[in-house]
């Protein structure tokens, strides 16, 4: 699992991800991981930068990891 920020040259290219009607692939998801599992994602919008965004779903993951980790989920 990567950040969407990590992935952003995938989306560049013709007929890429981001070249699909309906879909926006942007700065600011990051998975979440604990205990070597990933569980899913968190996607923030509406900062002025993907930048910020990302920093706000980071810190939210961080929010949580502990407990995750503390549970063995």
């Amino acid at each position: 699992m990567a950040t969407t920020s990590s992935m952003e040259n995938r989306f560049t290219t013709p007929f890429a991800v981001a070249k699909v009607d309906g879909l926006v692939m942007s700065a600011g998801g990051v998975p979440i991981q604990a205990g070597g599992i990933v569980y899913g994602a968190v996607g923030v919008s509406g900062a002025p930068s993907g930048v910020t965004d990302e920093m706000c779903a980071q810190a939210g993951v961080d929010a949580i990891k502990d407990d995750l980790e503390m549970e063995g989920l």
